[in-house]
């Protein structure tokens, strides 16, 4: 028998393709009591200080939880992941701590008047971002990453979905996140103000030679 507060949760489960008996289940084991996303392959569940990412039950959402499972212990050394991950094979759940904090974006709003904390988190993600094009990973999406990146207590960074990372010679972690800031975001891109002729040339260098010489020209457009 589950709650009123239990069958809330049932009902958004099934209505964005979780199969029925598996919603049930997963409520059972694990008592959700909010539901904190609903993404285009997942939902997420929470309880105390835990997460739970649920696949949907479509073919886009196939192993999207056991993906980010495998991406996140090929990184599990870094402090910018989520931590305690575990993967629910026959649930298919992914569980990880919850990560108080606002996204990036909304950070960025609400510090206008602190310039240097905004720089200072910026550079600190293209580091981030720099870290996995030389490790030889596509993160993908940080040209648009609104929900990818949480600022939490301390101004401590946790980047999130890795879902869908995968190898690749061709890294474009950093001139994606390049092209969000400079371009696709309003805020930033008034902020800085750099020539486009300049700042494509300096991408474009980047591009070519991803060595440290060119990746501090990209974080040299922060200042």
């Amino acid at each position: 028998m589950i709650s009123n507060f239990e069958k809330n949760i049932l009902e958004q489960m099934l209505i964005n393709k979780i199969k029925k008996e598996r919603a049930k289940k997963i409520i059972k084991k694990y008592s959700p009591t909010k539901i904190l996303a609903i993404g285009r392959h997942s939902i997420i569940l929470k309880k105390d200080n835990k997460c739970f990412k649920v696949e949907k039950d479509i073919p886009a959402g196939k192993n999207a939880c056991l993906n980010e499972y495998k991406n996140l212990m090929i990184l599990h050394d870094y402090s910018w992941i989520v931590k305690n991950i575990e993967y629910d094979k026959g649930l298919r759940v992914f569980k990880y701590d919850y990560v108080e904090g606002v996204f990036l974006p909304e950070f960025i709003e609400k510090n206008l008047e602190n310039k240097e904390r905004i720089k200072r988190i910026l550079k600190k993600c293209l580091k981030i971002c720099y870290t996995l094009d030389i490790k030889g990973y596509n993160k993908l999406e940080m040209h648009k990453p609104v929900k990818h990146i949480i600022i939490s207590k301390y101004d401590k960074i946790i980047f999130l979905d890795f879902e869908r990372m995968y190898p690749a010679q061709n890294t474009k972690n950093v001139t994606q996140f390049t092209t969000y800031l400079f371009f696709n975001n309003k805020t930033t891109k008034k902020m800085f103000k750099i020539k486009k002729n300049k700042l494509l040339e300096i991408i474009k260098e980047y591009k070519i030679n991803k060595n440290k010489k060119n990746f501090e020209k990209i974080l040299k457009l922060l200042e």
